[in-house]
């Protein structure tokens, strides 16, 4: 039996094994794939990131390009005319109502910077500085958007250099809605929560363009505000350094990063035609990657299922190698004709049930006459008193004792029963039940009935090891038969 427990033991450390090492190159294979599908995702975000800053820069350096040639175009032709005065031009161009309607503001500055322009512009240059772009602009130059006082919107300011009064410079300039520029930036994108900036590198001033949220469009922020809703360390310092490369001019630029439990695509394309002003496209990573995202949760989920499919697929052939061994192992110990244990069973383990302190004697039992029964009667009523003495042993037993089918019509019962006498009583029952058994031509003669005879050793008073055991069950079984049979003795008695 203890054999058959390690055999088990083992058995089990094997399917441990299985299993772990199973779940282990699961593991390993999720995190391998889980890693590929995210750097893809990464990749296939900024590609697409980039891809929509490209058209949105390319629209809106083409839609620049027009307000500063149109603004080149007019001052061309002021200065081909060499008007002594601007005062003369102006009052010209202020009077146009068509002009007027095409633009949010048109006037001139002189080489004394004197401005020709309405009060309420005035009031704009003197706020935002703009005389200071006359100062930097070589040719055509574009002011950072700033608030109309006028309007109260968001305009920006277009100045081109132009002679006049025989070799004066002065600058003519054009004011435009930003939100002309901001419908540029606009995209047929089926990409949901996408948002595009404009963003001057060297205030990193924000202006949004497209956003999911309509009352944020036109809205100003900083990019460094911005900074501070970024709690991961190292998605702070790739959004710092992305900051400072845009400063020192950097054409275009990705990055990644991420705000709270949502990562984020972000992509820079530089505006050539307006000075330090980039085009920024966001997108969240989960707009842009749905589809790959759900093909690699299909594919986690099967190979899932593939993982279950193989576990239960291994505990099946373990418990179906177990019922197999069981069934073996009840074959190997087990008679087949009576069902009790059997000879191997009685050898393997009797040593260490008798250690075990619960066994308190060994009865060795034979059928009296047996062989008379098989000669007579046949073996096919030989096997049937075999069997239906068994059962008679089994039930006034029960589950106080082991019995073993010992070999021919001998068996052994170990009892624990620590009482003598509570055996006496079980044995003379058992004598009884058997008296009773009928077998026709044989116990019906005169003066026959079935009996068995009995022998008993006590432990550990008679003996402490079970083949002295035997020895001594075995003197009482055969001083009980040279006796006269039918009974039984215990090996004290003798």
């Amino acid at each position: 039996m203890d054999n058959n427990k390690n055999s088990i033991k083992k058995e089990n450390r094997i399917l441990y094994i299985t299993l772990i090492l199973s779940l282990l190159v699961f593991v390993i294979a999720i995190t391998m794939l889980i890693t590929y599908f995210n750097n893809l995702m990464v990749e296939h975000d900024q590609y697409l990131s980039g891809e929509i800053c490209t058209l949105v820069s390319e629209k809106m350096n083409n839609y620049i390009n027009s307000l500063t040639d149109r603004s080149k175009k007019i001052a061309v032709t002021l200065s081909a005319q060499d008007y002594s005065s601007l005062d003369e031009v102006y009052e010209k161009l202020a009077s146009d109502d068509d002009v007027r309607e095409q633009y949010a503001g048109i006037g001139f500055v002189d080489e004394d910077e004197n401005i020709y322009a309405t009060e309420e512009e005035k009031v704009d240059f003197d706020r935002w500085d703009l005389l200071d772009y006359t100062h930097t602009a070589e040719n055509v130059t574009m002011s950072m958007p700033y608030r109309s006082n006028i309007y109260g919107k968001t305009v920006s300011t277009v100045f081109v250099k132009i002679n006049y009064s025989q070799g004066k410079d002065g600058w003519f300039f054009i004011t435009y809605l930003f939100e002309d520029l901001q419908e540029i930036a606009k995209t047929n994108s089926s990409i949901t929560d996408l948002e595009i900036w404009l963003m001057n590198a060297d205030s990193a001033n924000i202006i949004q363009c497209v956003s999911t949220d309509e009352h944020a469009v036109g809205s100003w922020t900083n990019a460094y505000l911005r900074m501070q809703n970024l709690t991961d360390e190292g998605s702070k310092a790739t959004y710092m350094n992305w900051i400072q490369q845009l400063r020192e001019g950097v054409d275009n630029m990705g990055i990644n990063y991420t705000i709270g439990y949502d990562s984020y695509s972000q992509y820079c394309d530089k505006i050539e035609s307006a000075k330090d002003w980039y085009v920024v496209v966001r997108i969240p990573n989960k707009a842009l990657s749905s589809t790959v995202s759900q093909f690699r949760d299909q594919v986690i989920r099967f190979t899932i299922l593939l993982l279950i499919i193989v576990v239960v697929i291994i505990l099946t052939m373990y418990i179906l190698n177990r019922r197999e061994n069981d069934m073996l192992e009840k074959i190997s110990l087990h008679d087949a004709l009576t069902g009790l244990l059997n000879r191997r069973a009685f050898s393997v383990s009797s040593a260490e049930w008798l250690k075990s302190g619960k066994y308190k004697a060994l009865c060795f039992i034979d059928i009296d006459n047996f062989k008379d029964v098989n000669d007579k009667l046949g073996h096919e009523k030989g096997d049937e008193l075999l069997k239906t003495f068994s059962s008679i042993l089994s039930d006034n037993l029960g589950d106080k004792a082991e019995i073993f089918r010992y070999g021919g019509d001998e068996f052994l019962a170990m009892i624990a029963i620590e009482d003598s006498d509570d055996i006496d009583q079980i044995l003379k029952e058992s004598l009884n039940c058997v008296h009773n058994i009928k077998l026709s031509g044989f116990s019906d003669e005169p003066g026959k009935h079935m009996s068995f005879s009995a022998g008993l050793a006590q432990y550990p008073s008679d003996a402490e090891d079970i083949d002295e055991l035997i020895r001594c069950a075995d003197r009482a079984l055969y001083s009980i038969k040279e006796a006269g049979r039918d009974g039984y003795r215990w090996y004290k008695d003798l």
